[in-house]
């Protein structure tokens, strides 16, 4: 205990480390428990470890150790996957800026949406490039339907017509070049 200023003594507070604990709080209730303690609660130490799983099947590779096995020659080597993967991530990085922002700037984001079903190109083009495959689609889908009218009964009907058309004609010119030839003679 230290003696302060005005004489009055004050406690000194105990200091607590690792070889010096603190005491430990207890609690301690006049109140009687209200736990409920029964037989049926015990269990053997084989029913703890069962129950949290310790006695499971074996494996199905530990019956069929043929399972693990694969055939992993289609993969190729680690080193040429290696580079394989740099060279998608340097394509990838050499995209415009806005479509690497749609995808986070993530390859595998990017691959991800690729493969997946519900693929727009659009997602991966700019605005300049959408622009371009829309005329390209457009151009492509005229020389469809122009194909497709070559193909049709109405062409091959307008072809005869043109032909017959052009054989009347033909047999007009004759008859009236005769005409003239008989009028000079």
């Amino acid at each position: 205990m230290t003696k302060n200023d005005n004489s009055v003594v004050q406690p000194v507070k105990p200091f607590y480390n690792s070889l010096n604990l603190p005491p430990k709080p207890t609690i301690s209730s006049s109140k009687p428990s209200k736990v409920q303690e029964s037989p049926l609660d015990a269990k053997s130490p084989q029913e703890v470890l069962k129950q949290h799983g310790m006695y499971k099947e074996d494996s199905a590779y530990s019956k069929h150790p043929e399972l693990i096995h694969a055939d992993l020659t289609q993969f190729g080597d680690y080193e040429s996957n290696l580079n394989a993967i740099r060279r998608m991530k340097e394509k990838f990085n050499c995209l415009d800026i806005d479509v690497r922002a749609r995808f986070n700037h993530d390859v595998n984001e990017f691959t991800k949406y690729i493969n997946s079903s519900d693929f727009d190109i659009n997602k991966v083009l700019t605005e300049k490039e959408q622009k371009k495959y829309a005329d390209y689609k457009a151009k492509q889908q005229k020389q469809a339907e122009y194909q497709s009218y070559l193909q049709s009964d109405e062409y091959k009907a307008e072809i005869q017509a043109h032909a017959q058309r052009q054989a009347y004609e033909q047999a007009k010119y004759e008859e009236w070049l005769a005409s003239q030839q008989k009028g000079i003679k």
